[in-house]
């Protein structure tokens, strides 16, 4: 379906799609830490595909499901980045 696509935003389709809406708030897989309410995240989608993140790259902001904590900091990676302290071992 996709095939000369170079990118595809399925953020954007899920935003639209009460279907997948629906089935992420009845799994309940991903939330926003300290809300109760469901995030329609990337993860979430990512989760109703089949696709499970490992920890080290899910957000430190979001709670899971199965408990493992995120270990990503984007911002700070891209801090690092910019300042030329990020490595590929500890980002």
């Amino acid at each position: 379906m996709f095939s000369k696509a170079t990118w595809v935003n399925l953020h954007f389709v899920l935003r639209r799609s009460e279907d997948k809406k629906r089935s992420i708030r009845a799994r309940r897989l991903v939330w926003h830490t300290g809300e109760t309410r469901t995030r329609y995240s990337l993860d979430a989608l990512e989760n109703e595909f089949g696709i499970c993140r490992p920890p080290r790259l899910r957000s430190h902001s979001n709670s899971y499901a199965d408990r493992k904590p995120g270990e990503m900091h984007v911002l700070e990676l891209a801090r690092k980045m910019r300042s030329g302290d990020a490595t590929a071992e500890a980002p």
